[in-house]
């Protein structure tokens, strides 16, 4: 039995114990993790769960007038865990409710190695490049070295989660210390097999050992075909902290109580001309041949239109409406952040 504040050397690495909390094996210098936990009282149940990186940890809780001390010997660099610590008459009894994960083998981050590799998720190739992909990568290659993760399944196919650092994050909102997700996605066959869940863990838990005070993303009153799912979102303690009179509305989960917001500019919601005018990033895959349809659609039927690239991250911050990669406006006001196909085009146009 390892007691509080002890070390235990073992044939896998160095292991110290801390009560309530858990600690890498000599890997990360003892780093401790951030705990999620619940039922505080000796008599109920208490939850320990989180997401980690490391090969090896020890886990040292205190129960009662007893002492459990859990080790767990991982050989891949990532798992996933989820605890359930009951005490009964001062005795711990660990019950695994939830199999430990190995996550390292499922997926993978981007780096500025291996970008050029693999894919983006959304528009997969194999061999005649996509722009909207090209323009993706150009892009993503900047955000890499500002902290921006992307982080999906290693298979061929759309599991993925996109964010950044608010501070970097090419979107009107503001906010001290936070982390913005731009899209959380599963499609087809992968769905219902647990990954969204895994991959909003790892944020959450990439926020807490990042020093964060917490992750935010971009919701609305109706939910939107190009948001990510925030009833999901709801799930994990995400709730609404600022609105804009369109509808739009900013989704957080706080780890210390403070809350980001949208720049007053984005609440704006109007715009000079009356013509069509769309302001677009290079975020998204799909903007290339969004942008393409304007073209196309509006030459089609004579109507003038105005694209507006948003190519720098003081141009993001200061738009004039809600922006996630697109936002579209009309007859001076602001309509959606959602991509047009066109039929929305043109049902659009004729109002």
């Amino acid at each position: 039995m390892q007691h509080q504040g002890e070390e235990c050397q073992t044939d896998k690495g160095l292991f110290k114990g801390m009560d309530s909390h858990a600690y890498n094996a000599g890997f990360r210098s003892g780093d401790p993790l951030q705990l999620e936990q619940d039922g505080q009282d000796a008599n109920e149940p208490l939850h320990l769960h989180g997401v980690h990186r490391f090969s090896h940890f020890c886990l040292h809780y205190i129960i009662g007038t007893g002492q459990l001390s859990v080790m767990f010997i991982l050989e891949k660099n990532l798992c996933r865990w989820d605890l359930g610590l009951s005490c009964r008459g001062g005795h711990g009894i660990m019950e695994i409710f939830r199999e430990v994960a190995d996550m390292e083998d499922q997926f993978l981050n981007l780096t500025e190695e291996n970008l050029d590799q693999e894919h983006l998720c959304c528009i997969i190739r194999s061999k005649k490049p996509h722009p909207g992909v090209e323009a993706k990568r150009a892009w993503l290659r900047e955000r890499l070295r500002e902290g921006h993760v992307f982080r999906k399944l290693d298979a061929k196919g759309v599991v993925f989660i996109e964010y950044a650092p608010l501070e970097t994050a090419w979107v009107p909102v503001e906010g001290d210390n936070y982390l913005y997700i731009y899209c959380l996605w599963v499609s087809g066959e992968f769905k219902g097999k647990g990954y969204g869940r895994q991959l909003m863990e790892y944020c959450l838990a990439d926020a807490r050992a990042r020093g964060k005070s917490g992750v935010c993303m971009l919701g609305a009153e109706k939910q939107k075909a190009w948001l990510s799912d925030q009833a999901f979102a709801a799930k994990y303690g995400f709730e609404t902290v600022d609105t804009t009179p369109g509808g739009y509305r900013l989704l957080a989960r706080s780890f210390d109580g403070t809350k980001p917001h949208f720049a007053e500019n984005a609440k704006q919601l109007e715009i000079e001309s009356s013509d069509l005018t769309i302001y677009y990033s290079p975020q998204c895959p799909y903007i290339h041949q969004s942008v393409e349809l304007v073209h196309r659609t509006c030459g089609e039927l004579e109507v003038p239109y105005i694209l507006i690239p948003v190519d720098t991250l003081e141009k993001a911050k200061a738009l004039p409406g809600v922006f996630n990669n697109w936002a579209v406006f009309y007859q001076g006001k602001f309509v959606t952040v959602n991509l047009l196909n066109a039929a929305a085009l043109k049902r659009l146009l004729k109002k």
